[in-house]
């Protein structure tokens, strides 16, 4: 039961940060999300993802893909229990949670954190000219910013990764939330382009 109460955690502090506050106390709106088949290619990923904060760590499994324009997403225990289904065709998001989630958690921010880290820099430009978003890109990182406050870091932990290439699924990323006080590292263990 507790590890369960732990992984429930990681998907928590994601689904939070769409409720949390800035440094000025402004209230985030709800995050964008972005069209499936701007990822410009059909893939299978599965990911291992640790959540720390407090000086505790939370593992969980997350496989998602995108295929025809829809991207499919489910959380997973360390033992295979499925504890979450997020699917998005571009226009609408359906989000299912097993009775191992005690309370509701924001798919919508779990979609939107894993797009901001993965899709093409011009087509995640594209969509947020003209809002308070604003995802600037340099030689080490992207950083998400809402209003000029950073709410997500989100690094390489690969080095030689040139930034022109986030649109490809780096082996490990590290997304850092200032408002949230919360680190997470992704670790992709399985990836298959559908053809």
């Amino acid at each position: 039961m507790i590890f369960l109460k732990s992984l429930y955690l990681i998907f928590l502090s994601l689904g939070l940060m769409a409720c949390s506050t800035l440094p000025n106390a402004e209230k985030l709106p709800v995050f964008p999300l972005f069209d499936p088949a701007d990822l410009g290619q059909n893939i299978n990923i599965t990911q291992v993802v640790a959540n720390k904060a407090d000086n505790k760590s939370q593992v969980m499994l997350i496989a998602w893909s995108v295929n025809n324009g829809i991207m499919d997403l489910i959380g997973l225990t360390i033992t295979g229990q499925k504890i979450l289904h997020l699917n998005y065709d571009g226009k609408n998001l359906v989000e299912e949670y097993s009775q191992f989630l005690k309370a509701p958690i924001n798919g919508r921010t779990v979609v939107s954190q894993i797009q901001f880290s993965y899709w093409p820099l011009d087509k995640i430009q594209q969509q947020l000219t003209g809002s308070p978003w604003m995802l600037v890109q340099n030689q080490q990182q992207r950083e998400i910013t809402f209003k000029g406050n950073t709410v997500t870091t989100i690094q390489s932990k690969v080095g030689e990764v040139a930034p022109e290439q986030f649109n490809q699924i780096w082996p490990e990323l590290v997304l850092e939330s200032p408002v949230l006080q919360q680190n997470l590292a992704i670790k992709t263990i399985s990836l298959e382009k559908i053809k």
